[in-house]
């Protein structure tokens, strides 16, 4: 809980900036234990290096207190849980592969740990003083800021000697308290449709810059009640693009629950999505 007043410096990219201000305790044993944490990035990252120095994989969490704010009155006290990952993606063994672990590794852990309590995660472009530009996002539940994850910029990496291996390191830390509020603890069961369903393709060329969530619930949106799923399965950035554009392809599933649908019927839905992606995002429709 406690950790030196420098580190929070030292967690920053531009010279002496910091994250959060962390508070000072009145008695302290010793100048390296003289402030309350505000974050779990620095602890992490200091069992990290200490890992490293045994073994090139490593991935380590943390379920802690956190403060933040004001002593007068009193500070707010919040857990939070901390992640760290760096290395080959599996165990060595004769039958594993050499993938690094990467931004979705650490996504994936995310996506699990609020799967368990049934909640559901967006996620947007960020930034944040430890970490890497461009390789950063930020966790939001409903409209409330969850967390961030990302790489750790290169700068930080090497300041806290965990740039050892080469590879490199994902973090991220989470307000464990957002996510118990959010939690369902009465869940509603909806009984599976009994009659078949229509599965469709789409993809089409957009802008680079936009993002897919935004572009996944755009589709939710224009397929309404008989789009069953959307499942986001290629996207491609190679030269045969058009210039500033990317190629992403989508599986779309149809399906209603009381009858089974008409080809006429999911045609006319699916053709609502496509004029969708050509009127909001100004998308060439690829096979049309």
């Amino acid at each position: 809980s406690l950790v030196d007043p420098n580190m929070a410096t030292e967690l920053s990219v531009e010279p002496g900036g910091r994250a959060e201000e962390p508070i000072r305790i009145a008695n302290p044993l010793s100048v390296e234990q003289s402030v309350l944490r505000p974050s779990l990035l620095g602890s992490l990252l200091v069992a990290l290096r200490s890992n490293l120095r045994q073994n090139g994989r490593v991935l380590l969490y943390e379920l802690a207190r956190t403060w933040h704010g004001e002593l007068n009155p009193l500070p707010d006290e919040r857990r939070h849980v901390g992640l760290a990952v760096v290395g080959p993606r599996n165990p060595r063994g004769w039958s594993a592969g050499s993938e690094a672990l990467d931004f979705y590794d650490l996504k994936g852990i995310i996506d699990a740990l609020v799967a368990a309590f049934h909640v559901d995660v967006s996620y947007a472009p960020a930034r944040h003083a430890s970490l890497h530009p461009g390789r950063t996002a930020e966790a939001r539940i409903g409209e409330q800021r969850f967390g961030v994850l990302g790489q750790l910029h290169p700068t930080i990496a090497a300041r806290f000697d965990v740039d050892t291996t080469g590879a490199q390191v994902f973090v991220a830390e989470l307000d464990f308290e957002v996510l118990l509020q959010a939690q369902q603890t009465v869940l509603t069961i909806r009984t599976p449709s009994r009659f078949p369903q229509s599965d469709r393709d789409v993809s089409f060329y957009i802008d680079e810059g936009t993002p897919h969530g935004a572009v996944e619930a755009a589709i939710r949106e224009a397929g309404g009640p008989l789009l069953e799923s959307v499942h986001l399965f290629d996207v491609y950035t190679g030269q045969s693009n058009p210039a500033g554009r990317k190629s992403l392809a989508f599986a779309l599933r149809y399906r209603a629950a009381d009858r089974t649908l008409e080809d006429d019927e999911v045609s006319a839905v699916h053709g609502q999505v496509e004029s969708m992606l050509r009127e909001r995002f100004g998308a060439d429709v690829r096979g049309r």
